[in-house]
């Protein structure tokens, strides 16, 4: 069921696919939020009973909540009909396995309306759980992140890259416009590539240290490990992989800003900036 006839500050568009063992807990981060001007469009794809009947549940009970079903099998599909359903004039998309801290939401709106930023990040914590059920954390403070002209893009840009949060793409809020334009654009959502479009095409990004989305990972691939997590010890060769995924990330992003500018420095892979 869709309600409309109203347009919120903001739309959160939550995907659950499966049957995810917290989909109720992102669910909950989002209704205990501070912000009452807000939509939650959850979108469901082969949702196990269980979790489909809760979430009907708690749309039946909560008037911000619109619950849609999506059968086409295709990667982008659900976020496209939950854009297409989504109302507000800021946009966050997130999976099932992330949850925002109280009172971030507000702040992240109030930023966005304050300083008129297209894109505004908040404080991630990846989480990890090993096989004793020990969680180990990796924070990517997003307090110290402004990109309000084409200086800041210079020292705002490897801080992006270099501290993680260019590849944190859900979760993080984006107005209407540039969210469209991004989905228009055929980028795979929570890729590197859509984050370069969306910032190649800002006019103002901020960051917020004292609002947080918590995601917790499974998958030990590189670009999610920190070197300094307990449990991954610092090789050789997961320096030079950590090396070549920063310097690739640094290339993607910076080619999408060379087109918007040509008065920014060489990022290629080979330009001065190393990690």
């Amino acid at each position: 069921m869709v309600r409309r006839g109203s347009h919120p500050r903001l739309s959160v568009i939550l995907v659950v696919e499966g049957s995810p063992s917290y989909a109720m807990r992102a669910l909950e981060s989002i209704q205990n939020q501070d912000l009452y001007d807000l939509q939650i469009v959850v979108v469901c794809r082969d949702a196990a009973p269980g979790v489909r009947h809760s979430l009907q549940v708690a749309a039946d009970r909560d008037i911000h909540i619109d619950l849609i079903n999506v059968e086409d099998a295709k990667r982008s599909a659900c976020l496209r009909a939950g854009f297409a359903a989504s109302r507000g004039s800021q946009i966050i998309a997130m999976n099932a396995d992330e949850w925002f801290a109280p009172q971030s939401l507000s702040k992240m709106v109030d930023t966005a309306c304050d300083t008129a930023a297209d894109i505004v990040f908040p404080t991630v914590s990846l989480d990890r759980y090993d096989a004793h059920r020990e969680r180990h954390s990796r924070v990517l403070d997003a307090a110290s992140i402004v990109i309000e002209d084409k200086s800041s893009m210079v020292t705002g840009l490897p801080q992006l890259i270099l501290g993680g949060l260019v590849a944190q793409v859900s979760g993080v809020m984006y107005s209407r416009p540039l969210f469209e334009a991004c989905l228009s654009h055929g980028k795979a959502y929570r890729t590197v590539e859509f984050m370069a479009y969306a910032l190649s095409q800002a006019r103002c990004v901020f960051g917020l240290g004292d609002a947080c989305s918590t995601r917790r990972h499974l998958s030990l691939q590189m670009p999610l490990i920190p070197p300094c997590m307990p449990g991954y010890p610092m090789t050789s060769e997961r320096s030079t992989s950590l090396q070549t995924h920063s310097r690739k990330q640094i290339a993607v992003v910076g080619s999408s800003w060379q087109a918007k500018s040509s008065t920014l420095p060489d990022w290629s892979p080979a330009s001065r900036i190393c990690v």
